[in-house]
């Protein structure tokens, strides 16, 4: 503050020529041990347009801090209230994901510090015992294909041996036939 005090009292210095009367007085606040503020018209001679513009630069100083304190506030209110939001969000996730694990029938074990660690174990462990689960099943499943292929096999077979075995029939039949119808 005082060099931004110091840079603008030479800026007014160069802008304007002083004509400082030999004795005028200024109203300069002042700052007391006891921490308190106030007014007061002190007689300064030759440095009173100096010291005006000093207090003028002063005040236009704490009103740009004050504004800017301001927002400030504003903006960590605004974080403040966003991180909230974020943090309902989060909590309402969290919840619905175990729910979702609860529902498949996961193990939930530890704090919810764990939980993310716990999960990403369960559904690894449960992936795993699923795909050995779907390996088991498609090996019952080709057992059962081949098994199935060599019924039909079987049965192409018989149905086979038995038109033989009819044509045959007949063939023996139509012999008989013959051989009786000469008999006769």
């Amino acid at each position: 503050i005082i060099v931004v005090v110091v840079v603008t009292v030479l800026y007014i210095i160069q802008q304007n020529s002083f004509i400082m009367p030999p004795f005028s007085s200024v109203d300069v606040s002042v700052h007391d041990d006891q921490g308190d503020f106030g007014r007061r018209s002190q007689t300064t001679g030759f440095t009173a347009a100096l010291m005006q513009a000093i207090v003028t630069s002063k005040s236009k100083i704490e009103e740009w801090a004050e504004h800017e304190k301001a927002k400030a506030d504003a903006l960590a209110e605004s974080y403040r209230q966003r991180l909230a939001q974020e943090q309902s969000t989060i909590d309402s996730q969290a919840t619905e994901l175990l729910a979702v694990e609860m529902e498949r029938g996961m193990k939930i074990e530890g704090t919810s510090d764990d939980a993310g660690k716990n999960s990403t174990d369960n559904i690894a462990a449960r992936k795993q015992a699923l795909e050995e689960q779907m390996t088991t099943v498609q090996i019952e499943i080709m057992k059962l294909e081949t098994e199935r292929e060599n019924r039909e096999k079987r049965i192409k077979d018989i149905e086979l041996e038995e038109k033989k075995q009819r044509m045959r029939v007949n063939e023996t039949r139509m012999l008989k036939e013959e051989s009786e119808r000469s008999k006769k």
